[in-house]
């Protein structure tokens, strides 16, 4: 037998201390709720065994502060077996208060369960412990059975809707007021259960002294009512916010629908619109006078395009959204968003109309761009191929370059250039109508696919063409002479369609080598040369470094002193596998990939090391003469290059000449001219080269910055005594003295043209007859000597 008796003071402290003991479990187990589910079983178990022996220990402390009891050892074991009471009910609770919502038989139940075993855990230990002075009312006793079970089921209401706020804020600030009001509400069970078994205890004792039924009552009252009042206000709480959610969705759908700046229609399932916005009215060129009240889709939509959106429609009835592009008869293009939307009770069908005509349009512009030469409409060069890679053989591939082009945007510029384009592609469509395909790739060059095996009917248009220009052509109130040159290749089934294109390249190349304005077909006997062509332009930019590239040099006869007094360099390639090049096949192929200036780079500079090594052991110095490419100078400043040799070299400018073709003057006469003007101004010599060839007049002649000219060839070989070429040639070497210019006659090759050209007044000649160009050696000793030789020819 053991007796406690514990005095007042101590008492009050060890109700306290079960008080607070109780609110600190509520706490933790209020803080467990959400995840307990998700704990594993073994956690589960512990938590319910140590939050539930807590939940136990506030019993005892409340029966200690009684002040005085006695209690057996049985007592005391069997009222440790309560345990699991306490445990069962909080597993309850925990697995209960875990889940967001509960139907109403599970909260019955689950109050029920929990209110039952607390109130059967109270009662056994009040039994135990005061089993000798037990009065039992049976009437508080009912009365505390129905008080614990209501508590039970307000602690589980209040979890489960504390399980449904989203604030954080609100959680925390109800977190620690349930824990509280729950932990003050279990620890004052006792108390009334007390009142119901113990002698004494009358409902008429209102006084707030800890042993009267008043004030146990009162407390569970009290905590029932906050335990109520608590989720209430919560659940209050919670509804306001969804209902003001709810309100502010609706004016933000009212907000989306009626000011979207897209058209935006509801429609049922009868096809009726429900309601559309200001914009989509204006789509269907509508007021909201004017709208009939039930329009349907098929008033607005034509059979094809409604049957189409009638597709979508359904779909959209059937919950499934979707996106497609529209075109309507008044060629709009609209972007169509269809989406299912719940309308009284029935699914509807939500659209959005994107107008993307104008993007679209710009898309389209864009695109026509891109594969489209913007001054003459055809397409351009991507264009061209983009189509070829879609091309079925049979086809025929006919390139077109009209010749001398440049030279006529360099007389009237870009600006009559670009006129005279545009005539030239107006031809083209007017005389090349399908199934030819018509594209610019490049300046003044054209490419046709013709996807027809009718070659006749190809070289027929083809000669068309070529005859509409027997006349000269009128542009921008001048009239102008044009030939085209044109070739085309088939077609092979083994041949990538790039390659039948590079036959067609290289039969128009053909054509212009054969005196232009003609038409010439891609012949199997041409892929040879082609190929050796692709050689030379593989192997050209290595033939420096490989040094397979030589001079020679042409020797220039005084007439009237009978002494060489100048050398022409000229360029050799002795190729690795194919020998010797002519400079006619290499140097286009080396203005055509580039590298005419690294070519020109080297000739300028060995030309001028060899001929400064020769005069520094000859008496009187020789000339050195060289060309520059036109298309080199459209590269540089030729005063530039010119000096920048020199200097490199040492070479003495007072013994160099500089030849430029007509050609060349007249493509950047004005550069040109000053860079001319500047040579000379360091010594350096200037000539007009293959003079007679090309359009120039003696005004132009005489407004260039010249030393001399060099009379082309052609004017010796059909040169006889006294016929009108021998005439022609006379006067011009007679004009050219009286302006003050050298004259150098070019392609002597008789005795004959060196007597006419003496009896003119000619002082220096070049050519075959004086000497063939010659190895550097065999010209230097040529020099020294002054015999003239027959020379091998290189």
């Amino acid at each position: 037998m053991l007796d406690f008796i514990i005095p007042d003071q101590l008492a009050m402290v060890t109700l306290a201390v079960a008080y607070l003991l109780c609110i600190c479990t509520c706490f933790m187990c209020i803080t467990h709720r959400l995840a307990f589910k998700d704990y594993t079983r073994k956690k589960q178990l512990g938590i319910v065994v140590i939050y539930g022996i807590s939940f136990w220990v506030v019993h005892p402390l409340i029966l200690l502060s009684e002040r005085t009891v006695t209690l057996t050892e049985t007592t005391i074991l069997l009222m440790v077996l309560t345990v699991p009471l306490t445990c069962a009910a909080l597993w309850v609770a925990l697995a209960m208060g875990a889940k967001i919502e509960i139907s109403s038989i599970q909260f019955l139940l689950g109050s029920f369960i929990i209110g039952t075993l607390i109130f059967t855990l109270d009662v056994t230990l009040y039994m135990l412990t005061f089993a000798d002075t037990l009065d039992i009312n049976g009437l508080i006793l009912t009365y505390s059975y129905l008080l614990v079970g209501c508590i039970a089921g307000a602690v589980l209401r209040f979890l489960l809707i504390l399980n449904n706020e989203t604030e954080l804020d609100e959680i925390k600030k109800w977190h620690f007021a349930g824990a509280v009001t729950i932990g003050i509400a279990l620890a004052s069970i006792p108390n009334v259960i007390k009142a119901s078994l113990t002698v004494g205890k009358e409902l008429t004792n209102l006084t707030l002294t800890f042993d009267s039924i008043f004030f146990a009552l009162l407390i569970n009252i009290v905590a029932l009512i906050v335990l109520i009042l608590v989720p209430d206000l919560l659940g209050d709480n919670q509804r306001k916010k969804t209902k003001l959610a709810l309100l502010t969705n609706r004016a933000e759908y009212h907000s989306l629908f009626f000011n979207h700046p897209d058209a935006v229609f509801a429609i049922d399932q009868e096809e009726r619109f429900i309601r559309m916005n200001e914009t989509a009215r204006q789509t269907l060129n509508q007021t909201e006078a004017t709208l009939p009240p039930s329009l349907a889709l098929k008033d607005v939509l034509k059979s094809r395009t409604y049957v189409k959106v009638k597709s979508y429609l359904k779909q959209a009835f059937d919950g499934i959204g979707s996106e497609f592009h529209l075109y309507t008869a008044d060629d709009r293009y609209f972007q169509v968003t269809l989406l299912p939307l719940e309308f009284e009770g029935q699914t509807a069908a939500y659209a959005i109309l994107k107008d993307q005509t104008d993007p679209k349009k710009y898309q389209e512009q864009i695109q026509h761009f891109a594969f489209h030469d913007d001054l003459t409409g055809l397409k351009n060069r991507r264009g061209f191929f983009v189509e070829l890679e879609e091309i079925n053989h049979p086809f025929s591939i006919v390139m077109i370059d009209f010749d001398h082009f440049k030279r006529i945007n360099d007389i009237y510029g870009h600006d009559y250039g670009d006129l005279l384009l545009k005539e030239l592609a107006r031809r083209m469509k007017h005389r090349f109508l399908r199934p030819f395909s018509i594209a610019r790739i490049g300046g003044d060059e054209f490419a046709m696919i013709y996807s027809g095996e009718d070659e006749e009917a190809l070289v027929n248009a083809c000669r068309k063409f070529l005859d509409d220009f027997s006349e000269p052509i009128q542009v921008g109130g001048r009239l102008c002479y044009m030939t085209p040159s044109i070739g085309f290749a088939h077609s092979i089934a083994d041949e990538k369609p790039a390659a039948i294109v590079s036959y067609a390249d290289y039969a128009m190349f053909q054509s212009k080598n054969n005196g232009r304005n003609q038409i010439q077909l891609f012949k199997p006997e041409m892929k040879e040369r082609l190929e050796r062509k692709k050689v030379l332009e593989k192997g050209l930019p290595h033939a420096i470094l490989n040094d397979e590239l030589f001079l020679v040099y042409q020797p220039i006869l005084n007439t009237v002193s009978a002494r060489i007094e100048a050398v022409e360099a000229l360029v050799r390639w002795e190729h690795p596998k194919l020998g010797l090049i002519s400079p006619g096949e290499f140097i286009p192929t080396a203005e055509d990939i580039g590298e005419i200036a690294h070519l020109e780079e080297w000739v300028v500079t060995t030309a001028c090391e060899e001929v400064k090594k020769w005069n520094e052991s000859l008496a009187e110095p020789v000339r050195l003469s060289v060309n520059l490419s036109m298309k080199h100078i459209e590269q540089t400043d030729i005063h530039l290059f010119v000096k920048d040799r020199l200097t490199q070299t040492g070479f003495s400018p007072e013994w160099m000449t500089i030849e430029l073709t007509e050609t060349t003057l007249m493509r950047r006469e004005k550069e040109t001219v000053k860079s001319i003007e500047k040579l000379k101004e360091m010594g350096v010599a200037v000539y007009l080269d293959d003079f007679g060839t090309g359009y120039s007049s003696l005004n132009y002649i005489m407004r260039l910055p010249l030393d001399g000219v060099k009379l082309d060839r052609l004017f010796l070989q059909k040169m006889k005594q006294d016929n009108e070429h021998y005439t022609l040639v006379h006067s011009l070497i007679t004009m050219k003295h009286k302006l003050g210019l050298e004259v150098v006659a070019e392609g002597v090759e008789t005795k004959d043209h060196l007597h006419m050209l003496e009896k003119m007044g000619c002082e220096k000649i070049q050519g075959y007859y004086i000497a063939k160009p010659l190895h550097h050696q065999v010209c230097l000793n040529m020099v020294k000597s002054g015999i003239l030789p027959a020379a091998e020819i290189v």
